[in-house]
């Protein structure tokens, strides 16, 4: 089962006017609706989140289950090996994620709405609508790792 966040969900998270565990909102950050809810649990795993943490989400309308169509295979891509089309926008995003969180968090106070912006991004087009802002604040050489992270 997929998971997406509630219109609710991403403005409590915000605000942070919904008392959720530290765990949960890891989990919560990373649920986009393309994600299974077993790897959602299986990439935070060491923080000990649970089922029931997703199952008090869905019961608080922080996020919601989806039904996600898998794309249909083109013509273009139908004789391309895997390994050698470009990473889809969800694999960018994970590898991006993380490094636009540290960057972002490195900033202490001064970025704090900054990381909070970061934190809300729930693909890759939010991500990258945020990149400017993180490079200005960051600066470029900063940001090098995080812009690779986006583009490849």
């Amino acid at each position: 089962m997929k998971y997406i966040k509630t219109e609710h969900g991403q403005k409590v998270m915000q605000d942070r006017s919904f008392p959720l565990r530290p765990q949960a909102r890891s989990a919560f950050i990373i649920i986009n609706g393309e994600r299974e809810a077993a790897e959602v649990l299986a990439n935070c795993k060491g923080l000990g989140v649970t089922e029931q943490d997703l199952a008090d989400m869905v019961r608080e309308g922080l996020i919601e289950a989806v039904h996600v169509p898998e794309p249909p295979t083109t013509d273009a891509t139908a004789d391309v090996p895997p390994e050698a089309q470009p990473l889809a926008d969800h694999a960018r995003y994970l590898r991006a994620y993380p490094i636009a969180v540290e960057l972002t968090a490195s900033l202490g106070l001064r970025g704090f709405r900054l990381n909070l912006a970061v934190e809300a991004a729930g693909n890759l087009a939010q991500l990258q609508a945020l990149s400017e802002k993180i490079e200005q604040a960051v600066g470029a050489s900063a940001f090098l790792r995080l812009k690779q992270a986006l583009e490849s």
